[in-house]
């Protein structure tokens, strides 16, 4: 890492060299980087810096304010674990509306006893551990569960909080190997899943076979399971399948119902969304298990 920084900071320096005839915009912003890399040049030189710093830490309640200083002679994280004690030590269960923990490769250092209360978490897949141990027992059966950047393992799906949450969304799908999702399909309970994949979206072969995979699982009445699309095309190529390879009581444009074997009713439908979150997924289609007719 520092000798990235050592060669960025050789660059800048060559282009301020360089650029010295150049306009006043293009000589500020070299400039600003040559400040922002000065740490790394006082390292690399052994040079001992015309000032020292802090962090600062301020508290407001009211017209009182609370300012406490603390030598930036240590790692960045001893700062965020004083931090983090002063915020959360010895409080009671946290309550909030949505607990985020996003990113990956990070370490959260919170306080030992540290817990939240929440009806809906966006988390890594790699964190459900740690997530669930912060967990209040109230908040075993979430109404929510957004699971962002899920690796090919899929591992941690067997944990309560994934388990018994209500609602479970996959975004952005890393997934090479559509094996791994099937087995998550067929493992999973939640009433309402949801699933976006990042890069390339599975054909309509793949999206067909969970759809098989899903319907093949015991289900409560009125479970669904939707996946976004990068375009109504794919959704009409997935129906035509459905409607090539089953038997159909009801169909539209958009949607057919089927009914299996067992008497058991399903749904799929083609939907635009009604708000779009995202330019790539405008569609989505769903499965959907109605019922026994």
């Amino acid at each position: 890492m520092e000798r990235s920084y050592q060669r960025s900071l050789e660059r800048v320096e060559r282009s301020l060299q360089e650029h010295m005839e150049v306009g006043p915009v293009v000589q500020d912003i070299i400039l600003r980087n040559c400040f922002n890399l000065l740490p790394f040049h006082y390292r690399r030189n052994n040079i001992q810096p015309p000032h020292s710093s802090f962090i600062r830490f301020t508290w407001t309640q009211g017209d009182q304010k609370r300012v406490e200083h603390y030598s930036y002679n240590m790692k960045l994280y001893e700062p965020a674990k004083v931090l983090h004690r002063v915020l959360f030590d010895g409080r009671c269960v946290i309550r909030v509306n949505n607990f985020e923990m996003t990113g990956t490769g990070r370490v959260h250092r919170l306080p030992i006893g540290f817990k939240v209360s929440a009806d809906m978490i966006s988390v890594p897949l790699e964190y459900i551990s740690g997530v669930e141990s912060i967990l209040d027992s109230t908040s075993r059966c979430l109404k929510k569960l957004e699971l962002c950047y899920p690796s090919r393992s899929f591992e941690n799906l067997q944990h309560d909080v994934v388990q018994n949450a209500k609602k479970i969304f996959f975004l952005d799908l890393l997934l090479e190997d559509n094996n791994v999702l099937s087995i998550a399909l067929r493992n999973l309970p939640n009433k309402y899943i949801k699933i976006s994949f990042l890069h390339n979206s599975p054909t309509a072969e793949e999206f067909y076979g969970f759809i098989q995979i899903w319907i093949a699982t015991k289900r409560e009445i009125g479970s669904s399971c939707s996946f976004e699309l990068n375009d109504e095309e794919m959704g009409d190529s997935v129906l035509n399948l459905v409607r090539a390879r089953n038997e159909t009581t009801e169909q539209t444009e958009r949607s057919v119902t089927i009914i299996k074997e067992d008497r058991k009713q399903y749904e799929i439908i083609v939907k635009e969304k009604e708000t779009q979150t995202s330019e790539r997924f405008k569609w989505f289609f769903e499965v959907s298990f109605m019922g026994v007719s």
